[in-house]
Formats: C-alpha cells, structure tokens, sequence
C-alpha cells in the first residue's frame, strides 16, 4: 500500500527522534569517561593526602585541621592557579560563582589540609562540567541542524519543490540562541552547573564527615564513587532529555521557515509513555502557540516524544512498540487509551 503524505511525515519524524537518542547514547558514552577521570584525579589528591599525613590507622581529623605550610603551600597554589588557567570565564552565573569561590580560597594566605583538598575536588568538578557542558553543546548544534534540514528535506521530497528553494542555512550565533533559550525555566547550561554545584556540595560534606569519623582513604573512595555515579546518572538524563530538545526544536524552526501552521504531538507508545505524552498524543496545536514543557516536546525528562506536521490527511498507519519489543503498525488516530486496551500485554516485570 503507498504511502499518504501524513504517513511518510510520520514516519521520517519517528526516525529523526531515535537517531537523536543514539546521538545521546554516544555522547553518554563519552561522558562516563569525563566522569571516571574526575574521579580518579579527586581520589589521586585524597591518596596523596592520606599517605603524607594519616597515622598508623588512618588520617585524623587533627592532622587534615594543620594548617599548610612553606614549600607544600607554594605547591598547592601553583597546583590551583594551573586549575584556574585552563578555566575559561564564560556565561553563566553558577559556573562564575563556583570559579569565583575558588578564586578567594586561592588568595588565602592561610589554608588546612583539608580546605586545600576541598579546593582542589572543587577544581576537578569545575573543570568536568565544562567538559560536559561543551560535550553537551556540540551535541545538541549537531542534532538541531540535523532535524532542521531533515524537515526541509521531508517537505521537498513532499511536495515536489526544490530543495533549495526552502532551504535556509542558519548561522552559528541563530542556532546557539535557539538551543540556549530556556525551557521550564532553564536552559542545558543551567541544569549542569546546578547540578555541579549540588554534587560539589555532597562530596565536601563526605569528606568532611569521613575525617571527622576516622574513616579510611578506602572508605571515603568508596563513598565518593557511588556520590559520582549518582552525579553521572544526574548528567545522562540531562543528555537524553537535552538532546531530544534539540531535535525537535530544529523541527520546530523548520517548520516557521515553511510556513507550516500545525503540528501534531506523537507519543511513543509503549509501557514507559508518561501520562503527559499519553493526554496530549495525537493532540493538534498551532505552531505559534507551542511551548516546550507544556504543548511541544520534551514534556519531561528522558521524553521521547516528537511531532508531525498537522494540517494533513489523517488515514494511514503509524508504528508501535509491543511487549516484545516488536513494531506493529496501528492506526495513525489511535490515542494511548485504546492502545492499551487493545495492543498493551504486560510482561510481569511493571513498567
């Protein structure tokens, strides 16, 4: 059976949106590796903290309160003025603050062992977040032109134009705006340096508490692993959700140049649709009234969902994962409640 318009434009826009999730795959992939040097440069700094100064049981909290001193001082401040010139000032007022922060403790004359390990565990984590926040961006630039020229390309193929004759390149600084305008109050830069701020927040107190307890250098790695691997599954949804904000805002923007009106909001159907995806699947809007978060995707974070150019006709079929794991191809007007009245098994193992 051919094709109808509606259906081909389904179908395109479920692919761009599962190409953005392997997109954000591989950048997650890449970012376990900034998160594993980071924490191997913070437990190198505590190693060498415990194996000058702990005694015959462990590092006392008496010990990390000493101040430091003469050719070890002269040390630590070369060791932060390094961290600080790899540091780029930029936009951004939590990445400034943090910067900031360790700018003043830098310029103490006097610091303990225990500020001047805290210093130097801020500095790693500042200089992980610019990595991920540059990671991040590359990323989101890539998928929002991808998107942006896939749609142009879909409605040509549509429609018999030229592809030139829709096609508009869009700059740098146009598509840097588009992707930092925020979203539910925040854009990507911002969710990373709170989150930055957050997990620095964390392992000072674990540090803190550890010496104060006695605690060994073994166990204080131990904490300091699992509080990054929360960190890391923190940024990877970040990434998945960033990453689908990219895409269909590239949609999004195609779709002004077109002078296309509508759009239809599609949910992957499936046991994970959220309940937002499932009330507004199917749901037509205008373009000029779409609002990411509320009427346009991502609704939430790890959204998978996308949209359609509305307008068209409705007959036709559209795909849908199965318990299996399988795609079977359902009514395109099919909502999520009939759905899962009539194709939805579970296998046992919830949602």
């Amino acid at each position: 059976m051919a094709k109808n318009s509606q259906q081909y434009w389904d179908e395109r826009s479920r692919q761009r949106i599962d190409e953005s999730m392997l997109e954000a795959g591989n950048l997650n992939k890449l970012l376990k590796e900034i998160y594993s040097d980071s924490l191997s440069n913070i437990e190198k700094d505590i190693s060498y903290l415990y194996a000058k100064y702990a005694g015959k049981v462990n590092l006392s909290y008496k010990e990390a309160s000493k101040l430091i001193k003469g050719s070890e001082y002269r040390q630590w401040r070369r060791d932060i003025d390094g961290y600080l010139k790899l540091i780029d000032k930029a936009e951004g007022t939590q990445r400034e603050s943090l910067i900031l922060e360790l700018e003043t403790l830098a310029s103490r004359s006097r610091i303990t062992r225990l500020e001047a390990l805290k210093a130097q565990i801020q500095a790693h984590i500042i200089n992980m977040g610019i990595e991920e926040e540059e990671l991040l961006y590359k990323g989101m630039k890539k998928v929002y032109e991808e998107s942006y020229s896939a749609v142009l390309f879909t409605d040509a193929k549509m429609t018999g134009a030229t592809l030139a004759t829709n096609y508009a390149k869009l700059n740098e600084d146009y598509i840097r705006q588009a992707i930092l305008t925020p979203w539910k109050g925040r854009n990507f830069s911002d969710s990373i340096w709170d989150n930055k701020r957050e997990l620095l927040r964390q392992l000072r107190i674990l540090t803190g508490q550890s010496l104060q307890e006695g605690k060994s250098v073994a166990f204080l790695s131990e904490q300091l692993s699992e509080r990054m691997g929360v960190g890391y599954r923190d940024a990877k949804r970040l990434v998945v959700t960033e990453i689908a904000n990219a895409s269909t805002q590239g949609d999004l923007e195609a779709y002004r140049r077109l002078g296309i009106k509508t759009y239809i909001y599609r949910a992957n159907l499936d046991s994970k649709t959220s309940d937002i995806c499932k009330r507004l699947d199917g749901e037509e809007f205008k373009i000029s009234e779409a609002k990411t978060g509320v009427n346009y995707p991502p609704a939430h974070p790890n959204c998978r969902s996308y949209t359609v150019k509305g307008g068209e006709q409705s007959e036709g079929t559209k795909l849908s994962k199965q318990s299996d794991g399988k795609y079977i191809e359902i009514d395109r007007n099919m909502g999520y409640r009939e759905w899962h009245s009539r194709y939805y098994k579970p296998t046992g193992g919830g949602d």
